[in-house]
Parts: C-alpha cells; structure tokens; sequence
C-alpha cells in the first residue's frame, strides 16, 4: 500500500504531525510514505532519522492545480490531507484518488471520504498531534513513533564558534503574530539574571525579522545572536546541543521538545491543551478568560494573557530544574 500525506503549511503543525508519519512509516502495511510539502518545510523532513523512507513532493504554486496534479506519483492507494483547505486537497481529487482522509473544514469536506471535523467545538480541546493520530484508525494502523524524531550532526554547532551543553535558547519570537509573543524585554532580563548566575550563553533562534528589536538592544559580548543565520538543519542541530529552550509558541517550540532538550514554553492566545509541547518541557500560561482567543492580535489592545506572566516566575523554574539531581543541566 502506497500512501501520501499532504504536509500542514506552518513547521509548528508540520512537527506536531511526526507521530503520525512515522507511524506510516513503520507500518509493515505501507511499502511507500510521500510527502506533499510546500519547499520552505524540506530542510525540515530531509533532516529526520527515517529520512531514507519518505520521499518528498514538492508543491508548485498554491492554485497550479494541474502542475500540482502532474507531480504527484501514480498508483497511491490512500491520500491523507493535514491542511483542510480546497488548495491543498483539490490536486489529489483531480489525480483520481479514491480514498481521500484527513482534516476538514467547509473548504475541503466534500472531497473527504473520512476525517475530522475541524469546525467542531471540541478540535480544539485536545493536542493537535492526537487529532493527527486518530486517522491512522482509518487504515487500522497503530501508532508508533518514539524520540528522537531527528537526526545530529555533532560539527554544525561548531561553525558557530558554540560547545554542546555551554548554551541555552531563546527564540523571542512567533511568526503567526504578537499575540504569541512575550515581550522581548523580558527574555532579555530573564537571560542576562540566567547569565549572571550560571555563566551560559544566551543563543538567539529565529528568522530575519526577529532582527528589527534585536538589533542594537542587547550585549554581544553575551548574547548570540543567530536569527536570520541559520537553515533548519542549523537549527534542529543547535536546539538539540543547547541545555534548555525558553521559548514562544512557534515552529521552533515543536522542533526544540522533539529533539528531547527541555523546552520552557510561553503561551498567550493559543492552547498548551491544543499545541503544546509534548516531551520533556514546562509551560507558562495565564489562564484568562479571554484566553486562549486564538487571535494573532489582542482584541482589548492589553495583550494581558502575555503581561501575566513574570519574569521572576520562569527564572525560578528553571533555577527549580536546575538544582534537581536530575535536572535539564546534563
């Protein structure tokens, strides 16, 4: 049996989906896994331990329908799709594919012979990953998957002038939008107070635009930072050498906690409940009334789901790990 899987968009969903891959993959039922993926998300897939047996599609534009139809392979039996939008299913119905599962929404449910309803009022109450995992139900495939999900390069850190262990992680920002976001000033204070008492080096995570209130607003002396240098295989390599991750909800949160380094996740407008992380990791969430809103801006203007949360209350958690005989300091 042949199967593709049509790839979530965002590297967040992309991680949260893994359990689910390798599951196919180890599969005695499945001889081929594709993977339908948007280019931006290769570094990504290229970089996992079951690498050899996942041979990856590359999607063309968004509405190239029939260039996307050409390069999907013939003879595949089932099509899962994880992105229930009308783009991202339309390809497989035009290549005639019968049997058709995954998420839905208004968009897609038509072309879904069995899936799940992302509408419903409880998709949301329950971890993504799960919702991911139930569709292996569909093929009577159980679940199996375990960490790690990646694959290590013990030389990459070692372009970046960093020693495994001699680290922590920062990523500062959240690329759905500030209601994600913890005020950089608080990852700055919270890093030098975790400088001055350990003596680690703060490693800065994330994309270009990160740089426009990174730049010029901290200590280089102390802090590096990598944002906007660095490619996935970089990445999953530094977060799997660095002592811990303090981190938002982002792409980078999911990458961090399924390599196995404790991961400190702060929440604002999204769920732990939905997205959190899943291994080895701590979450910081206030628990308004408002929230989680799922809004990538604060309606009230306050962004007070964020605001709640101290500074001093993630320090003394990772100092309270720190000085556990088994704590995050390996």
């Amino acid at each position: 049996m042949n199967v593709i899987v049509r790839a979530p968009n965002w590297i967040g969903d992309a991680c949260m989906s893994l359990p689910f891959i390798y599951s196919l993959v180890n599969s005695q039922k499945i001889e081929k896994v594709y993977i339908y993926i948007r280019p931006h998300l290769n570094g990504l897939f290229e970089n996992l331990i079951q690498s050899s047996k996942i041979i990856l599609i590359p999607e063309y534009k968004k509405y190239s329908f029939m260039k996307n139809k050409r390069s999907l392979p013939k003879n595949i039996d089932i099509a899962f799709i994880l992105t229930p939008t009308f783009p991202a299913t339309f390809p497989f119905v035009l290549k005639g594919i019968k049997n058709i599962y995954g998420l839905y929404s208004p968009e897609n449910k038509i072309f879904i012979k069995k899936g799940i309803d992302t509408k419903a009022k409880w998709f949301r109450k329950h971890h993504l990953t799960r919702s991911f995992l139930k569709l292996l139900n569909y093929i009577n495939v159980k679940d199996s998957f375990k960490l790690p999900f990646f694959k290590f390069d013990d030389n990459v850190i070692s372009k970046f002038g960093i020693e495994r262990n001699n680290y922590f992680i920062i990523v500062p920002g959240a690329a759905y939008g500030p209601a994600k976001r913890w005020s950089f000033e608080n990852y700055k204070i919270l890093a030098m107070d975790l400088w001055e008492k350990l003596k680690i080096k703060p490693v800065i995570l994330g994309t270009e635009k990160e740089n426009e209130f990174i730049k010029g607003n901290i200590d280089d002396n102390i802090f590096l930072n990598l944002s906007g240098k660095t490619t996935l295989k970089d990445v999953i390599n530094i977060l799997y050498n660095g002592l811990f991750t303090l981190t938002n909800d982002s792409g980078l949160m999911h990458i961090s906690y399924l390599t196995g380094t404790k991961t400190y996740g702060v929440f604002g407008s999204t769920s732990p409940l939905w997205t959190g992380p899943l291994f080895n990791s701590s979450i910081f969430y206030s628990k308004r009334e408002c929230s989680p809103c799922f809004k990538r801006t604060c309606k009230f203007g306050h962004y007070g789901c964020l605001m709640d949360i101290e500074v001093n209350e993630v320090y003394n958690k990772i100092m309270e790990d720190n000085n556990e005989t088994s704590g995050i300091f390996r």
